[in-house]
């Protein structure tokens, strides 16, 4: 019993980094990676299946008898509580929907980011330990730096360096997350406001979890990091989460199901709010397919498949290899078995007429957006004193992006229909 709960102990705690034999083939040096850790018999089984429900009930029968007899239950407590956590973590599961997964050794798990070029530069450090985030403008770069807490416990936050021509030339501690344990794997979106980072505490899952946070420019500081839950966060290791806001994309980094030093990179579909299962009635079995994503067809559905169809298309645009895109004018997917790479794949003349029109005002539509990220990333370093006129500027620019969505996803649709006839 006494093992019991030092391994379940063990795998909330903070632990080291695996150090890897592999090279960086940038760096050539030694690649250190998260070692996953997870309880042992059968709660090991049941924070692998989610089965909490069922587990916390065995666990309180057995409590009672135990107090009966008044006998010890401190190991069956805190059994129970990873149970309880598990609950709670099921009952915010997020209904996402994961477009793809690509499994790469974990010391090449930053070639599974396809589409980097718009959205800053993620660096691995010089030991291979951690990774560091230069924003797309080059002004600002991201970076885990150990500390002490006020009890004088190591544990680890963010330094945001200012840069000047890619040199260093002042720094400034983050303020706020009040995350105490090991972070790493930071992420800005282009927003300048919204905050992603991994980190391995005693308030998690066990290894590392997802977290996000928002910067309050009133009070110059971020605003309390929040656990991403299920199924963004698990048992296993999850991290490096990047979010292209522009083409709907998010990406990040887990170990669940994954042999001895592999990292799957799941794809998703990327929306600003949450979209959580209504847990006292949703049915139990599809939440748990959705917070352990045990196969990412679970989150797929007719309401869902025109976004899918949609975003695969960017997705697979931004995964083409830079000797098949000069192959190819474009990548347009007609369904799932044809993606269409040249005018003269369709069949359809006025298909054909309609996609010109369409790639015109998509490049129109991206314009724009990018346009809207900056004028965003401006209004959240600007003073309040020229707050009120930006302000302005952005919503009739957000009215006009939403408009243009709008009829560019209309358009999409008359292609399909035209080619499919």
């Amino acid at each position: 019993m006494q093992r019991i709960i030092t391994l379940l102990l063990a795998s909330i705690s903070l632990t080291a980094y695996a150090q890897e034999s592999a090279q960086s083939d940038s760096l050539s040096k030694p690649v250190y990676y998260p070692e996953l850790t997870l309880p042992a018999g059968d709660m090991g089984s049941v924070v692998q299946s989610y089965r909490f429900e069922e587990a916390k009930a065995n666990l309180e029968k057995q409590m009672t008898q135990l107090k009966r007899r008044r006998k010890d239950t401190s190991a069956l407590e805190a059994q129970l509580e990873i149970c309880n956590k598990g609950i709670r973590g099921l009952s915010g599961t997020d209904k996402i929907v994961i477009l793809d997964s690509l499994v790469l050794s974990k010391d090449k798990f930053l070639d599974g980011y396809t589409n980097m070029h718009d959205l800053g530069t993620i660096t691995l450090s010089a030991d291979g330990k951690t990774t560091s985030y230069t924003t797309e403008l080059g002004n600002k770069m991201y970076e885990p730096v150990s500390i002490l807490t006020d009890e004088g416990e190591p544990s680890s936050t963010f330094k945001c360096y200012y840069l000047e021509n890619g040199a260093k030339v002042s720094s400034t501690i983050l303020d706020g997350l009040e995350i105490d344990g090991e972070l790493n794997y930071p992420f800005l979106m282009s927003d300048g406001v919204t905050f992603y980072f991994a980190a391995r505490t005693t308030e998690g899952y066990g290894n590392y979890d997802l977290y996000v946070t928002r910067y309050d420019s009133e009070d110059d500081k971020f605003y309390r990091a929040e656990n991403m839950g299920f199924p963004f966060s698990s048992y296993a290791n999850d991290y490096m989460i990047v979010i292209d806001e522009a083409n709907g994309i998010g990406w990040f980094a887990s170990d669940r199901y994954q042999p001895e030093g592999k990292v799957c990179i799941y794809s998703f579909l990327y929306t600003p709010s949450r979209h959580p299962f209504d847990y006292e009635n949703d049915d139990h079995k599809e939440i748990i397919s959705y917070a352990s994503l045990r196969s990412i067809k679970a989150t797929w559905s007719p309401d869902n498949e025109y976004e899918r169809i949609k975003a695969r298309q960017r997705l697979s645009l931004s995964q083409t290899s830079t000797s098949n895109k000069q192959k190819s004018d474009f990548t347009f997917i007609i369904n799932d078995n044809f993606t269409y790479t040249s005018l003269k794949d369709f069949h359809s003349e006025e298909a054909k007429a309609k996609f010109t029109e369409w790639q015109k005002a998509t490049k129109a539509l991206a314009s724009d957006k990018s346009r809207l990220a900056k004028l965003r990333n401006d209004y959240a370093e600007a003073s309040s004193l020229g707050k009120d006129s930006m302000k302005e500027t952005i919503l009739k620019l957000e009215a006009k992006v939403e408009q243009e969505t709008k009829r560019c996803h209309e358009m999409e649709k008359e292609i399909r229909r035209a080619e499919n006839q």
